[in-house]
């Protein structure tokens, strides 16, 4: 139940960060035949960027199994893990692993078109 609380929050403080900027990202939930998934998928013209989201502290490769085939799917330059880890981690080739508040506050550039 934590983790659903957590992606909710995460996501709607993207949604008015987004807002707050003019609205440049559209944001998708993304899910293919296979079940493999991301939480969000960002998109502006022809840039896509997956995002999963979770609460833990101790980002694991599992938890980015699902965007890192999202990624390669879709021919994105990076995707991001969002959690409560307080420090920044480069989890794969493209794929990083940040704090959510520092994502939402701290990349407010990120948002501007």
């Amino acid at each position: 139940m934590g983790g659903a609380i957590f992606e909710n929050t995460v996501i709607m403080d993207l949604v008015k960060a987004n807002y707050g900027n003019g609205s440049p990202w559209q944001f998708y939930f993304y899910r293919d035949n296979n079940g493999v998934e991301a939480d969000i998928i960002l998109v502006r013209g022809s840039q896509h960027i997956p995002v999963e989201i979770k609460l833990s502290r101790t980002p694991t490769d599992q938890m980015i199994s699902g965007i890192k085939t999202v990624k390669n799917t879709l021919r994105a330059e990076r995707a991001y893990l969002l959690s409560s880890r307080p420090d920044s981690l480069t989890m794969s080739e493209g794929i990083k692993a940040v704090h959510w508040y520092r994502f939402v506050r701290d990349n407010k550039a990120f948002f501007v078109p």
